[in-house]
């Protein structure tokens, strides 16, 4: 298992858990997901963002699977940067990992040049099953995807 975490105090949170929790299966990285691996600039913060900040590696999916192994399941929590993050994962996409995404709709992702709409294009265009959780205090179980919200939400994408 493998995690990215920019922001120092959610890295070390991260490291303090997997210490807790005997997780020596899991190999954490204070990086950025990314389109391409390299260097990107990171506003430190509880929800940082990418943008002027602290420089950070970066690391696209495809890197990452290709160094690390194919995932099984691939989390996206990147307030707002997800459709970048995509762009950099087109060969395990194509690999067929379940996917479990945050879409920051109103909350970043539109100041990054995208829209739910691409978000969910991504992943019916691979021929994903969509399902979609709305509420932000988790009172409802996923759904399939029958509309898509613009407001923030969390999209699981199966095999078909």
């Amino acid at each position: 298992m493998v995690a990215l975490e920019p922001g120092a105090h959610n890295f070390e949170t991260a490291g303090h858990n997997k210490e807790t929790n005997g997780a020596h299966n899991l190999t954490l990285l204070c990086a950025a997901a990314s389109n391409q691996s390299g260097e990107i600039s990171f506003s430190d913060g509880m929800n940082g963002r990418i943008g002027l900040g602290v420089v950070r590696p970066a690391y696209s999916i495809d890197d990452l699977a290709r160094k690390f192994g194919r995932p099984d399941v691939v989390k996206i929590d990147v307030e707002g940067y997800e459709r970048k993050v995509l762009e950099g994962a087109t060969a395990t996409l194509a690999a067929k990992p379940d996917w479990y995404v945050e879409v920051h709709s109103g909350l970043g992702l539109e100041a990054n040049g995208s829209c739910p709409e691409e978000i969910v294009e991504v992943f019916g265009n691979a021929g994903y099953r969509l399902y979609i959780q709305d509420d932000i205090h988790y009172r409802f179980p996923f759904r399939p995807l029958d509309a898509i919200p613009h407001r923030w939400f969390q999209l699981v994408a199966t095999a078909e």
